[in-house]
């Protein structure tokens, strides 16, 4: 194998197990707001947990394959900053589609279903923005030394 392919593979179990914490974090933390908290048990509150935390990898896995299909494509350096825009840009719109999906399904009326997705829609808006700002960063700056005046 050679180092660049190397490089990646541990860039990517990097990144998956970091995004598998925080997709864990999240979903503890938003779990108190459905009915499962207070009727489930802990078993079945765990399995909840544990398959909506697989739901949003299985979505970050799918984002991150087609962006590096678009980088294969367009010649783009793997994990550059194109394939990294691409891949937030279709995680999140994946996201927001699978959620208003969702919803439609569950809801019975249309115009709930509408208003049920709006401060979903805001947060992956925000969130779509601070990680495009995060990745606009440079993380170190290469300068050449300032000569001193004589």
């Amino acid at each position: 194998m050679n180092l660049r392919l190397e490089v990646a593979s541990g860039t990517l179990l990097a990144y998956l197990a970091l995004a598998g914490a925080g997709h864990f974090l999240w979903e503890t933390a938003q779990l108190p707001l459905y009915t499962i908290w207070s009727t489930g048990k802990r078993l079945e509150i765990l399995f909840a947990i544990i398959h909506c935390t697989a739901g949003d990898l299985l979505i970050t896995v799918f984002a991150l394959a087609l962006a590096a299909l678009a980088a294969r494509i367009g010649r783009w350096p793997v994990f550059g900053k194109r394939m990294m825009l691409t891949a937030i840009l279709l995680g999140h719109i994946a996201a927001v589609y699978l959620a208003h999906f969702k919803a439609m399904q569950v809801l019975e009326q249309h115009s709930i279903a509408l208003r049920s997705q709006v401060p979903l829609t805001a947060l992956m808006v925000m969130y779509t923005f601070i990680s495009l700002s995060i990745l606009a960063e440079p993380i170190a700056e290469r300068r050449t030394p300032a000569q001193p005046s004589a």
